[in-house]
């Protein structure tokens, strides 16, 4: 008797992923909806900046500059591109196919989020306020979204490297996730954005890394379908 297909949409993984989809461009709709008005006296993001500002320290801002500068773009795709290739359990040339798919999501995820921020075009915190010289608009944070890219790719491809190998696991999802949180707290600590556009960045880098796993499963559950 033959087996009942499973739907690629229920079944291989892929409820997980897209749930978190779905919450993620949730959460990342509401906090746009927050970044289209002007930052109010009293709100989270006022409240955020000012307490960053009122509680810098030499010491804590030359290493809050440390740490954002693990966010850039170069650095992050840097971070992608080789640690993807020395986890993937491939050998010699077929490590090119892991890394650059990551790349390839990295890459888009970036623009995409760079047409999001010129497209609503907030504006950044007070530039007097500023600890470093930065430009663009604000959200979502650029340096949070490449930093959560990484982050996201690299324990993607250490679950998939050690499937079943729980502490290291364990270990990639705190790193990773410290990594991505630090970042992003830095920028705020740095007086160059709001609170809500690293929440933002978190949320659209949490979205855009589930439809990659999506899709990824999706084509995987196809190739099986057409080699039966």
């Amino acid at each position: 008797m033959s087996q009942p297909r499973t739907s690629p949409l229920t079944g291989g993984g892929l409820a997980g992923p897209l749930a978190m989809l779905a919450v993620s461009v949730a959460v990342f709709v509401l906090l746009e909806r927050v970044a289209s008005h002007l930052v109010r006296a009293g709100s989270l993001d006022a409240w955020g900046h000012r307490l960053a500002v009122a509680h810098r320290s030499d010491v804590l801002v030359s290493v809050a500059k440390v740490v954002t500068d693990g966010g850039t773009v170069l650095v992050s795709l840097s971070l992608v591109l080789i640690g993807v290739a020395l986890l993937s359990p491939r050998r010699g040339w077929y490590r090119i196919v892991p890394a650059a798919w990551s790349v390839a999501v990295f890459g888009l995820g970036w623009l995409t989020r760079l047409a999001v921020s010129d497209a609503l075009a907030r504006p950044r915190p007070p530039a007097q306020d500023w600890a470093v010289t930065t430009s663009g608009y604000a959200f979502p944070s650029g340096h949070t979204t490449a930093a959560s890219l990484a982050a996201g790719l690299l324990v993607w491809a250490a679950v998939r490297r050690f499937s079943g190998r729980r502490r290291i696991l364990v270990a990639s999802w705190v790193v990773g996730g410290v990594f991505a949180a630090a970042v992003g707290l830095t920028r705020v600590y740095l007086g160059v954005h709001w609170p809500t556009d690293v929440l933002g960045a978190w949320a659209f880098s949490a979205a855009w890394l589930s439809a990659a796993v999506v899709v990824r499963r999706l084509a995987a559950a196809r190739g099986r379908s057409t080699s039966e």
